[in-house]
């Protein structure tokens, strides 16, 4: 071969251009003529260039080396012969040349020519050969021929050592070569002991300072990188850097090397900034002294890609990379290995950046330069085929990826052998790929023997050693081993700091590990330290930026999200996401994977809305990245279902649920965890919306999976066993659920220890199955256990704390312990507010709680807002059709039910029923509930026909769902019987009731406290159909059970009591009826006061009217039987003294309240009610005139909504502020002692009367109560016959009376005899109990109230007034106000009077009507003028005369100043404006329309104005004549418009008025009209008139009344006097009997 063929040959070897190649050779003929002519300098010649290619070659010039040692090759064997020694010391530097460039394969054929040469020339002992020996070895290795490197560096090593038993300078590089040999096996004491051995020969026989000792550091620090000895590696770096700077410099290419590998050994360490430093300290040098295109500043540019690439400085890796690239393009030689290395690099960035298919074909790129270069099975082969494992796993196939793998495994397995750090890479790598497959056992299994080869050939605390034995632990936590993954962990931690510090990455890892296994052991406090301590230490080595720190971040938000610190868990993974998009953009997968954490975080918040677009946004960035079939999108699918889910979009929850389940199993196979989990949401899915079948399938399904694929004892199959144990509870299966919750909890226990808040969680479970099992204690031992370990684990102000309490708050409600379930939830409600905002479903499941706890106590003010708030919640979250919306109806249905709202009930339940099979489906249990709620609300009302199909059809749909024997089942069984009782239909009751208890006892045990429900109804039934022995023994042991289950004042108690209590009375067992009729009342009261919180006036007349029957029964029962009991007719008393006049008191008590409160939001509250009544009243007044008749009825009903809700609102508001409640609280002993000597109380009531020997009821009877004070009170009860007798006399008296409307003079012949009939039956049967008695305080019932007492005749012929004081009071309660000191309110300083108005003014004199000259309306009565019956009104004259007496009497002799109206300045303005003037005096007219009077059309207003008799009745002032006229409602003041005056320091109001005492009367309440608006507008006393009176002897009463109370006289002694006085003068009662007193008669 000749020299031109020499460098042709060298040059095409190095892939440089032709035209290069033609420079070199024209170089070398230029600078060496001798060369290529056989001139005698030849040898020389050769000499000098074998010396300068040694040159060129230190300073790793290859090219030019190469070119050098080429031409004094073609000179020695061309001039010296091919054979010659000189040659084969040519072709070993040519082949050692070729090594260095890696052309290892041009290498070898030279280096085995000098080796031929050289054994023939000096024989096979020699040093020369030893050397070539060397070389060969080194070959061998580079291309991983192990065996041969073994046996050419074995015998040179022989060689080295045997000649002439002296040591040849062979011998180091001998064991050099070995040494590599050994660790590239991973013998590494073997390689250790020959590195060693080298190191030796040199330092003994070379200077300390020559380079080759720096080999020997250099070789032995590589291999302590290699097994973790990382000190002991630096500081030989150092040495030997500091070795070949003092020979060489500290820019020679050589110190290049140095400075790169000991670069690498701190990238491994973490030191990523230090590496930094010297790769790029190493790339200027050689850019410095061998040229910017020199291959090994290719090495550096990638070695420097490589590090920014794991720095995720992607943008610096790339520059890198294109610098490699060009420098390659330059070449011409694109298919270079470094051109593979930078692929592969570049592979990694596409792959991070989630461009996997661009990472994939770089990888593949990469994969063929490199078998195309190294051959099919070369260890860089594997190293390609371990990141197209890596980026396939990306993609979610790890099908591939584990091929891969294990391709790779069997290349380094083959290269390596099986003990070799490689082939545990790939062990490791396919253990990680078995694990992400659900593969947990064969994972375990790969991570074993990768873990046995790394501990077998590295140093004891390697970092791969730490690295494995941390992956090995996830294995083994996810496998639920946490006993065997404990330990490893904390092992990994260890070498992770002994190795590379504890501010290193690898110990970030190791920390996130050990925290995640904290996490999952409840230690949370320990597991954010160390997520904490792992985000300061990737802040600080990569930058606040970085992926890594982003994932940090990751860890911590889900951590925060369990802890329920919520703010902080969005704070930290919106700041992840910040870093996700600032490092990728906004379509990354790293992207997706923040977003997908935040979303569910933002689901934990109930924020369901953000959580769903964030989610999407997730989804949609996986789905076009990685293809709708990866796994990561099954994850988002999974969280996009369960928001679904939460927010009732069930149908499009099931296909997300689907879709991930068909991904997993496509991915994973059948027998995957994650598909355990895709069936198990699918399995919670199907039994929320009623398809429990389905649900126990899917949930079989996954616990089946779980069982086969994870430890017997895993968290996973602790939560299946739950979820499936809920099911069986919720189709009455309780002794099979509590089977699977005892296993549950037993593998918590295990795995987590007793105090892990997920064992709470099976304890919690346990105890909702025995509350819905009626076993009461113990559930009540179970949650306080659980709650005791909530808080404990998480802190009292964890919402899932909160979420227990708000469990056991529920039980305590159920138990009746009211207080106990209201401190409770108290506390769980601020909790959820805080932690998880105001607006979240927890926070609304607790609010409904606390609502459902004050329905059971009979606070139904608190209880309505909290019930509308909570539904307010849930319909802005979930949305208005949810399931849990319809919860939330039915709660303010059944609030609405209990509170005498039957409408609005009726309406709310309807809601619900519609949204429940909207959702959940017309079979569901949840709608068979709701069914039954309705038919009761129906029932109730007696509307049969409406409740029985809606009965049918929810025991249809209960036995369909459970079969024949589930709780829900007996509820309809219970209801239909009680709907057939109700009929009549005793057979068919009994029959069903009996269905229910044995139902009850197969499901809940014989001694459940919920038998007690069908003991109570089967106690009912046999009590109607006469078996009292049966019903007795039935009724009993139901009340036993719900006292001592529920508690004394549960409304369940009280219905039995009532029940026990009818039984008694036909048993003739009255004092054993009494108490329970008393315990029945008691218990109604307490409910009663705290309904009429929540009513309007007319909601609790109607609740009034709805509950009255338990009072009658009871009043009844005491008259019949045990009316000489003075113990029985004081309980009596007692509960008729708080029935009775109830609602007025509520009215009263609640007005006085907001005046006496200083409550600004109770007063505009007040003042928005006193506008509404009096858009009312003017709309009343202009609804023929200003307003089309459909437009009025419209504006009126609305009105009158607003009315009523405003009313309700008040009596909400005014509970907190009330002032005065012992009125409220009066009993038989308060009032006796109030009462006055020779005083007695008499109080009537007219009531419908059972008789309980009939068993039915009979017509209404007057009672009447006889309280006489003294030392010893009395207390007596009469019967005073049937009302129907006394109401015909009572008729007869009014109707004489009112002829006085039409200008007559009622006759005083049928005055008197129809007043000596009335007290013929209502006073002479008292008189007994009247004897030695002079004030009479009355308290009348129904028509009553429309007769005065005084103008009725005893026997004698004597008039009551004659013998007797009278005060009129409505209802006994009001007695207690007489007390001294109990007048609450401002005290009036001055009296008004509004006298003689000028009922004309405005109207032209032709209009103007005459004056009255006889009765308060004149002797004629104009026609009728288009205002509901009202005519025009005449002018009073007298009443000015009247009015100026009366300022006299007041300023003169009582020292009271007067503000006095009259004439055009008696207008209603200035009644409506007085502010508690000490009295008022009202002299003009009054008017009350009956019924028939007040429009007979259809009209919703006519219809609400004949049902409102408050504004039927009413006093005018100045101008009414021409609002009359006009449509208008000035100068008219009804009774509506009174209820908004200010009076509550007015100690006495006169309406000196015609009929102002008239009004609608109802039962218990009195009179509706100017009586009762005057009274709760706040006067303490009104005089008022009960028929038309004459002007003339009204005005003289009234005067003379005055006069007598200037005397000093009381108020009721003072009226009895004037009304004597006029008597003598006028003895028809007509004249002086009109008015009346009603309250405080001082």
């Amino acid at each position: 071969m000749n020299i031109t063929d020499i460098v042709t040959n060298a040059v095409s070897t190095m892939k440089v251009t032709a035209s290069l190649c033609m420079l070199l050779l024209v170089a070398l003929q230029a600078l060496h003529p001798a060369a290529v002519s056989a001139a005698e300098g030849e040898p020389a010649a050769a000499a000098a260039l074998m010396e300068k290619a040694e040159k060129l070659l230190v300073e790793e010039k290859f090219d030019e080396a190469a070119a050098s040692a080429a031409a004094a090759l073609d000179i020695r064997g061309r001039v010296l012969g091919k054979e010659h020694a000189d040659t084969a010391d040519s072709l070993y530097l040519y082949a050692r040349i070729q090594l260095l460039k890696g052309e290892y394969t041009t290498a070898e054929p030279y280096a085995k020519r000098a080796w031929g040469i050289r054994e023939k020339t000096f024989g096979k002992e020699h040093e020369k050969v030893a050397e070539s020996l060397v070389l060969l070895g080194r070959i061998s290795l580079s291309t991983a021929r192990y065996a041969d490197a073994e046996r050419f560096c074995g015998a040179a090593r022989d060689i080295s050592v045997t000649r002439n038993g002296a040591e040849l300078p062979s011998l180091a590089p001998a064991y050099s070569c070995l040494g590599m040999l050994a660790s590239f096996k991973s013998n590494n004491a073997s390689a250790e002991d020959f590195f060693r051995k080298a190191l030796e020969y040199r330092e003994k026989n070379l200077d300390l300072d020559h380079p080759e000792i720096a080999d020997s550091l250099s070789a032995l620090a590589s291999l302590y990188v290699k097994t973790g000895r990382f000190n002991e590696a630096e500081s030989l770096y150092k040495r030997a850097i500091a070795i070949r700077e003092k020979t060489l410099g500290k820019d020679h290419s050589a110190i290049a090397g140095n400075l790169s590998t000991m670069a690498g050994m701190y990238e491994t360490m973490g030191r990523y900034a230090d590496a930094e430093a010297l790769y790029l300290r190493a790339l200027a040098i050689r850019e410095n002294r061998l040229g910017k295109n020199h291959p090994r500043v290719v090495g550096s540019l990638n070695a420097l890609a490589e590090l920014y690439r794991i720095m995720a400085k992607y943008d610096k890796a790339e520059h890198y990379c294109d610098r490699v690239d060009e420098i390659m393009r330059s070449k011409g030689d694109s298919e270079n290995l470094a051109v593979a290395r930078s692929m592969q690099v570049r592979a990694e960035i596409d792959s991070a950046r989630g461009d996997r298919d661009a990472a994939e074909l770089l990888a593949r790129k990469a994969l063929n330069i490199r078998e195309k270069k190294r051959g099919a099975n070369h260890p860089d082969v594997a190293d390609s085929l371990m990141l197209l494992g890596r980026i396939a796993n990306g993609k979610g196939d790890s099908e591939e990826a584990g091929k891969l793998y294990a391709r790779a495994l069997e290349i380094r397995r083959t290269a390596y052998g099986e003990a070799h750090p490689e082939t545990a890479q790939s062990l490791a790598a396919l253990g990680i790929v078995l694990f992400s497959q659900g593969k947990y056992r064969e994972a375990e299994d790969s991570l074993k023997k990768a873990l046995d080869i790394r501990q077998r050939i590295l140093s004891p605390d390697h970092k791969d050693i730490a690295a494995t034995t941390g992956m090995l632990a996830r294995v083994y936590l996810a496998s639920g081993k946490f006993a065997e993954a404990e330990p490893l962990l904390k092992k990994s931690m260890r070498l992770r700091e002994t190795t590379q510090g504890a501010d290193s990455t690898q110990y970030a890892r190791g920390l996130i590990s050990m925290a995640e296994y904290n996490e999952s052991a409840g230690n949370f406090t320990e597991a954010e330290q160390m997520y904490t301590k792992a985000l300061e230490i990737r802040r600080k080595q990569y930058g606040n930026d970085h992926p890594q720190t982003a994932q940090s971040l990751r860890s911590l938000a889900s951590l925060y999200k369990t802890m329920g610190r919520y703010e902080d868990a969005r704070k930290m993974a919106s700041e992840a996401l910040d870093i996700s998009r600032k490092k990728y953009g906004k379509d990354h997968p790293y992207v997706a994977e923040t977003l997908h954490t935040l979303a569910d975080v933002r689901n934990s918040l109930g924020e369901f809305d953000a959580a769903e677009e964030l989610c999407k946004q997730a989804l949609g960035i996986r789905e076009a990245k990685k293809g709708k079939t990866h796994p990561a999108v099954a994850e988002s699918e999974q969280l996009l279902g369960a928001i679904y889910r939460s927010t009732g979009r069930n149908a499009e929850a099931e296909a997300l649920f689907k879709d991930a389940l068909s991904i997993r199993q496509a991915a994973f196979g059948a027998e995957h965890p994650l598909v355990a989990q895709s069936l198990t949401s699918l399995g919670f899915l199907y039994s929320a919306t009623g398809k429990y079948a389905d649900a126990e399938t899917y949930l079989k399904k996954a616990l089946d999976i779980r069982q086969k694929s994870l430890a017997p004892e895993h968290q996973d199959t602790a939560t299946n066993l739950s979820a499936l144990a809920r099911v069986y509870m919720t189709t009455g299966r309780y002794f099979e659920a509590e089977k699977l919750l005892a296993r549950s909890m037993k593998i918590r226990e295990k795995l987590l220890g007793v105090n892990h808040p997920l064992y709470s969680g099976s304890i919690s479970s346990t105890a909702e199955l025995y509350e819905a099992m009626g076993k009461y204690v113990d559930a009540e031992l179970l949650y306080k256990k659980a709650l005791d370990i909530r808080t404990k684990a998480r802190g009292s102000e964890h919402p899932g704390t909160a979420r227990v309490m708000t469990s056991l708050a529920g039980l305590y409600l159920n138990m009746g312990r009211y207080e106990d379930a209201e401190r409770l939830v108290s506390k769980a409600i601020p909790i959820n507010e805080n932690k998880l905002g105001r607006e979240h479903i927890e926070t609304a499941k607790s609010m409904q709680v606390l609502a459902e706890i004050n329905m059971a106590k009979g606070l139904y003010a608190e209880a309505e807002p909290l019930c509308k708030r909570a539904l307010g919640i849930r319909e802005k979250i979930l949305t208005k059709q949810h399931p849990s919306v319809a919860e939330s109806r039915l709660a303010l249905a059944t609030l609405y039910k209990s509170s005498g709202r039957a409408a609005e009930a009726e309406l709310e339940y309807q809601k619900a029923l519609e949204i429940q099979e909207a959702t959940l489906g017309r079979d569901h249990l949840e709608v068979a509930r709701t069914l039954n709620l309705l038919g009761s609300l129906y029932q109730a009302r007696g509307d049969v026909q409406q409740a029985e199909p809606l009965y049918l059809r929810a025991l249809e749909t209960s036995e369909k769902a459970f079969g024949k024997y589930h709780p829900e089942v007996a509820e309809s069984q219970d209801t239909l019987a009680g709907l057939y009782m109700s009929a009549g239909r005793f057979r068919d009751a009994e029959l069903r009731y009996k269905t229910a208890m044995e139902i009850r006892e197969k499901v809940y045990g014989a001694n459940s406290p919920f038998i007690s429900e069908s003991m109570h109804n089967l106690g009912v039934l046999y009590r109607a159909t006469g078996r009292y022995d049966a019903a007795g023994h039935h009724l009993q042991k139901a009340y036993a059970a719900r006292l001592s289950g529920l508690g004394q004042n549960h409304p369940k108690v009280a219905s039995t009591a009532k029940e026990l209590a009818l039984l008694y009375s036909l048993q003739g067992k009255h004092r054993e009826s009494h108490r329970f009729f008393d315990q029945n009342l008691r218990i109604e009261g307490v409910k009663r006061d705290n309904v009429f919180l929540l009513l309007s006036e007319r909601e609790k007349l109607v609740y009034m009217n709805e509950t009255e029957r338990s009072m009658h029964e009871y009043l009844s029962h005491t008259s019949s039987f045990l009316a000489a009991d003075q113990e029985a007719l004081r309980g009596t008393f007692d509960a008729w003294l708080q029935w009775k006049g109830a609602v007025m008191e509520a009215e009263g008590r609640h007005l006085a309240t907001i005046a006496a409160s200083g409550s600004p939001e109770l007063k505009t509250v007040y003042e928005e009610l006193t506008a509404t009544r009096r858009e009312i009243a003017k709309l009343q007044a202009s609804r023929w005139t200003n307003v089309s008749s459909s437009d009025y009825g419209t504006l009126l009903v609305q009105c009158e909504k607003r009315k009523e809700a405003l009313e309700a609102r008040l009596s909400a508001m005014s509970r907190d502020f009330e002032v005065d409640k012992k009125s409220a609280k009066a009993d038989t002993a308060g009032i006796a002692r109030i009462l006055p000597p020779g005083s007695v109380y008499l109080d009537f009531a007219r009531v419908p009367f059972f008789d309980f020997e009939k068993k039915a009821w009979t017509p209404p009877r007057y009672l009447v109560f006889i309280l006489t004070p003294g030392e010893r009170p009395s207390l007596s009860l009469v019967d005073l016959g049937p009302a129907d007798a006394v109401d015909r006399h009572i008729g007869a008296f009014t109707n004489a009376m009112n002829s006085s409307r039409y200008g007559y003079v009622p006759n005083r012949d049928t005055l008197d005899k129809e007043g000596g009939e009335i007290y013929r039956l209502l006073l002479q049967p008292l008189e007994k109990h009247l004897a030695d008695r002079n004030h009479l305080y009355i308290s009348p019932d129904g028509n009553l109230n429309l007769v005065p007492f005084e103008t009725l005749r005893n026997g004698q012929g004597a008039y009551t007034i004659e013998k007797y004081q009278i005060s009129y009071i409505a209802a006994g309660r009001d007695i207690a106000r007489f007390e001294p000191g109990r007048q609450a309110g401002r005290q009036g300083v001055a009296a008004l009077i509004l006298a003689d108005p000028d009922y004309d003014l405005g109207l032209d004199s032709r209009e103007k009507t005459p004056e009255s000259g006889g009765s308060a309306m004149g002797a004629e009565s104009p026609p009728p003028v288009k205002t509901g019956g009202l005519s025009s009104f005449a002018r009073l004259p007298d009443t000015k005369k009247e009015a100026d007496t009366i300022q006299r009497i007041l300023t003169q002799r009582m020292n009271i100043a007067v503000n006095t109206f009259q004439d055009n300045k008696a207008r209603e303005s200035v009644l409506s404006a007085a502010e508690s003037p000490i009295i008022v005096h009202l002299a003009t007219h009054g008017y009350f329309l009956a019924k028939e009077e007040s429009g007979r059309t259809t009209d919703p207003g006519d219809a609400m104005l004949r049902d409102n008799p408050m504004l039927r009745s009413g006093i005018v002032f100045a101008g009414v004549n021409l609002s009359l006229k006009e449509g208008k409602d000035d100068g008219i003041m009804n009774a509506e418009k009174v209820m908004g005056l200010r009076l509550m320091g007015t100690d006495l109001v006169v309406l000196s008025a015609c009929e102002t005492g008239l009004g609608d009367v109802l039962l218990g309440e009195g009179v509706f009209g100017l009586k009762r608006a005057f009274i709760l507008s706040g006067a303490k006393s009104v005089i008022l008139s009960l028929w038309s009176v004459p002007s003339p002897e009204t005005m003289e009463l009234m005067t003379r009344f005055y006069e007598l109370m200037a005397e000093g006289k009381p108020k009721s002694e003072a009226l009895k006097q004037s009304k004597l006085e006029l008597m003598k003068k006028r003895p028809n009662p007509f004249y002086w009997g009109a008015f009346i007193l009603v309250g405080n008669p001082g």
